[in-house]
C-alpha cells in the first residue's frame, strides 16, 4: 500500500483533487438560490417579533415565522406610539395583517445592494403592515432574558 506522502506527490493526483474542489464550490455557490415560503397575495400572518426598532414614525420588526421576514408599520399617533412603546417585546406572539412586497435592486451601480443583502439572511420579502394583534404575551427564557437588558 502506498504512503499518504508519496501519493500526494503525484501532480495529476494534486490537479483532480483540485479540480473537483473548484468544480464543486461554483456548483455549490449557483445552486444556493433558495425560493420564499410565502407567496406574495399571503396577506394574513403568525409571527414572533426576533428584533424590533421603534420610532416615532415607524415600527421596523424582524419577524421569525415559516421564515425571517423584515416587517414596516407606520405609526398614526402619538397614543399608539406609547402604547407599542410599552408593549413590545422581543418574542411576543403576534398576528399581523399586511401586504408583501419584494425588495428592489440596487438603483445606483457599484454601490450596496439591499436586496442581496436580505437575500444573504434569507429575508425574500418586506411586510407592509396595516394591523398589529398582540396574541400571546409570554415569552421564551430566551427572549425574557434579551428583554431585561434592553
Amino acid at each position: 500500500m502506498k504512503k499518504l506522502k508519496t501519493i500526494l506527490n503525484y501532480k495529476y493526483f494534486n490537479l483532480i483533487l483540485l479540480s473537483i474542489i473548484v468544480i464543486f464550490i461554483i456548483i455549490s455557490t449557483l445552486l444556493e438560490k433558495q425560493d420564499s415560503i410565502y407567496n406574495e397575495t399571503d396577506n394574513n400572518f403568525n409571527l414572533i417579533i426576533k428584533d424590533y426598532k421603534l420610532t416615532e414614525e415607524k415600527i421596523t420588526l424582524t419577524l421569525k415565522g415559516k421564515e425571517d421576514l423584515i416587517g414596516v408599520y407606520y405609526i398614526k399617533s402619538n397614543k399608539e406610539y406609547t402604547n407599542y412603546l410599552k408593549n413590545l417585546k422581543y418574542g411576543l406572539k403576534i398576528a399581523i395583517e399586511g401586504t408583501l412586497e419584494k425588495t428592489n435592486n440596487n438603483t445606483i451601480p457599484n454601490c450596496f445592494n439591499y436586496k442581496k443583502y436580505l437575500n444573504n439572511k434569507n429575508i425574500h420579502y418586506i411586510l407592509k403592515i396595516n394591523k398589529i394583534e398582540i396574541k400571546n404575551n409570554k415569552t421564551n427564557k430566551l427572549y425574557q432574558i434579551k428583554n431585561k437588558i434592553n
